[in-house]
């Protein structure tokens, strides 16, 4: 029986000592020059990284003395790189001839990574036709007239729509769509967090199980900011009362000799981008005051604006920067230009209208 027992510890102990232990991170990089990774936290203002050898074999294997779950950034001194999660007790293995090309790369592990990857190639492509579609600026021949721009915006947005798209066909993971969302290249975001806010909503009421990741809380983050820009947003809407009486005493101005009409259009505009030119081409203030109806302007960043365009139905008021946040809380102002239609009895009819609203508004005035 002693000998019995004896055995089974034995036994034991060998097979304890030989538990297979797996890498957070290894695997096969058989293609381009060097023979070092070098592998940091994916957030910006992270201090961490670490550097893999490759060995002979073309082999690497990542073994940190602690790790943090989260998306690393994988580089090569050549300039490639590409990002993944990595996570405690989910082995990342990947075999690949470049890390950079994902027609050339196998990855074993955790199913997000496939899609993480597939989504940061279709961004450089994405980046690399925003480049070819722009780089017509810079020729001598390009010449800045209104119907070029609009050219060039309608083919950026195009562009914008059809990776947009592919990342979101791609992306099925919680984790991989939070990654698709953050895309951006410059200054230009692959999703626009305003105008797809309800996609971020969604994405991070799916990302209960990862609230511990840096990225994750920054995500959490810029959404709760959103919730707050729609709830401003919603805060005045057709059929509210505008707030006409707080809005005076915020620019000490008595504004009820407006209301002796049945309409008063508002606009919130700065003079920054020439927002207010821009309303006058649209021609909202000139059907509003054609129709002898009043109009009230307000330019939020500037106390002497040359550009305006002068009656009798308009009243400008030119707001300080020390006002303007003021009134935008009141409002609710998110973006400028922004304008609302009330009746005589400061009711809103209409918010952040067309030129073809506004003309079904004036008509049934008329009527």
């Amino acid at each position: 029986m002693k000998n019995v027992l004896i055995l089974i510890i034995t036994f034991i102990a060998i097979s304890c000592n030989n538990e297979v232990h797996h890498s957070p991170l290894s695997g096969i990089l058989w293609g381009g020059e060097g023979s070092r990774l070098i592998i940091h936290e994916a957030t910006s203002n992270s201090q961490y990284s670490d550097t893999i050898l490759i060995n002979h074999q073309a082999e690497f294997e990542w073994n940190p003395d602690s790790l943090t779950d989260g998306f690393y950034c994988l580089s090569k001194t050549s300039g490639e790189k590409a990002t993944f999660y990595i996570e405690q007790n989910q082995p990342l293995i990947i075999d690949a001839q470049y890390i950079s090309y994902p027609q050339n790369i196998k990855i074993t592990g955790l199913n997000c990574n496939k899609e993480i990857h597939k989504i940061e190639a279709n961004s450089k492509m994405w980046h690399n036709e925003l480049t070819k579609a722009t780089s017509i600026t810079k020729s001598s021949k390009w010449s800045a007239t209104k119907e070029e721009k609009k050219a060039l915006s309608s083919k950026i947005d195009s562009i914008n729509s059809k990776y947009r798209n592919q990342a979101e066909r791609i992306a099925t993971t919680p984790l991989s769509k939070m990654f698709a969302l953050m895309q951006a290249t410059g200054n230009q975001r692959l999703f626009d967090p305003w105008l797809d806010r309800e996609l971020f909503f969604e994405v991070e009421s799916q990302l209960n199980n990862y609230t511990q990741l840096k990225e994750v809380k920054k995500f959490i983050s810029k959404s709760s900011k959103l919730k707050e820009k729609k709830r401003l947003h919603n805060l005045y809407s057709p059929g509210d009362k505008f707030p006409i009486d707080t809005l005076e005493t915020i620019i000490s101005s008595n504004l009820e000799n407006l209301f002796n009409n049945d309409l008063l259009y508002v606009e919130f505009t700065t003079s920054e981008n020439e927002h207010l030119l821009n309303s006058i081409e649209r021609n909202f203030v000139l059907d509003v005051i054609n129709n002898n109806h009043k109009a009230l302007i307000f330019v939020m960043d500037s106390l002497n604006h040359p550009q305006r365009l002068y009656h009798s139905n308009i009243l400008y008021h030119l707001t300080t920067n020390e006002k303007q946040s003021k009134i935008a809380e009141t409002i609710g102002l998110i973006t400028m230009p922004a304008n609302f239609i009330l009746d005589n009895n400061s009711n809103i009819i209409a918010k952040n209208i067309t030129k073809e609203n506004l003309e079904k508004i004036l008509l049934k005035k008329r009527e």
